[in-house]
């Protein structure tokens, strides 16, 4: 039986002792096509808009984790009113002191000499330039293409969309010689592709450098912070956002999240993971709603 926040006294009361919100955007936040001013079926509404307002007042800092590049989100963190975020699926921190935006790259796993090419390379004009996309739409063809618009303007990860045998993807990636990371990011419904017809649902993904991840990120900003992990709460609708439970104290999914097969049973086996009812932006206000009632 799929865990519901609501059924859940533990995890409501952790909720009453939280410092500070981690967030995922598209299909948490953000509504269809990457928009606050709908509600979770998709019709004009300002509720979440509204969620976000009262967050402000109160002073609950929010702090975006994506797979969205900088250049999105310091336009979407100015125009909701807050400063900082995590980009492009935990590679890239970002903070703003009121005059000047700081950027922290995270690639843990390269080894020095990758690193020294960081010097005058960003990690994704080393990943581009081994050709890594190209092998996978090579050896998958028709299965994965870039995830655009969403795909520009990036410094450390591609985006893709598609449906991959995840394990045959990672085995092709190991052939290469550049550590790198497949990230599953959930099920997305673009409203135009180039993919061939299939049963199977089209995913996100995220080809990031080798241990990158939202919840590596997440735990090296709480340390930035000084803000204890159990003052901590993720709100997502992916299974990298669920993992997130290992480095805050809840990790809570919006209810469209279980249009990703099995995700139910992940969530089962997480005790400090639950769906929170309501899609996209209906189930974010909730949540934040619910921490601000004792913030």
């Amino acid at each position: 039986m799929t865990r519901f926040l609501k059924d859940s006294p533990e995890l409501l009361e952790k909720l009453a002792q939280v410092d500070i919100v981690y967030t995922d955007l598209d299909g948490t936040l953000l509504g269809r096509g990457g928009t606050l001013l709908i509600d979770g079926e998709g019709n004009p509404d300002f509720n979440t808009a509204a969620t976000v307002v009262a967050a402000n007042k109160a002073g609950l800092p929010i702090v975006p984790v994506t797979g969205r590049s900088c250049a999105q989100l310091t336009e979407i963190t100015r125009m909701c009113g807050w400063t900082d975020y995590i980009a492009e699926a935990g590679a890239i921190r970002s903070y703003f002191d009121g005059k000047e935006r700081t950027f922290m790259f995270d690639i843990p796993e390269w080894n020095s000499e990758l690193k020294r090419q960081l010097i005058t390379k960003t990690p994704i004009e080393i990943i581009r330039e081994h050709g890594v996309v190209e092998r996978l739409m090579e050896a998958f063809p028709g299965c994965i293409e870039y995830h655009t618009p969403w795909d520009v303007h990036r410094d450390a990860t591609e985006v893709l969309r598609g449906f991959l045998n995840r394990q045959a993807a990672l085995e092709l990636l190991d052939e290469i010689d550049l550590p790198l990371s497949l990230i599953d990011n959930g099920v997305i419904h673009p409203r135009l592709h180039t993919l061939k017809a299939s049963d199977e649902p089209i995913r996100a993904y995220h080809l990031t450098p080798a241990g990158v991840s939202k919840r590596r990120a997440i735990a090296l900003d709480l340390e930035y912070r000084g803000i204890d992990p159990s003052r901590a709460i993720m709100i997502g609708d992916a299974p990298s956002d669920m993992l997130c439970a290992e480095v805050v104290s809840v990790s809570i999914l919006v209810e469209n999240a279980l249009r990703s097969p099995g995700i139910d049973k992940r969530i089962d086996n997480i005790e400090n993971t639950a769906i929170v009812e309501g899609f996209a932006g209906d189930g974010w206000s909730r949540v934040i709603n619910e921490v601000l009632s004792n913030f």
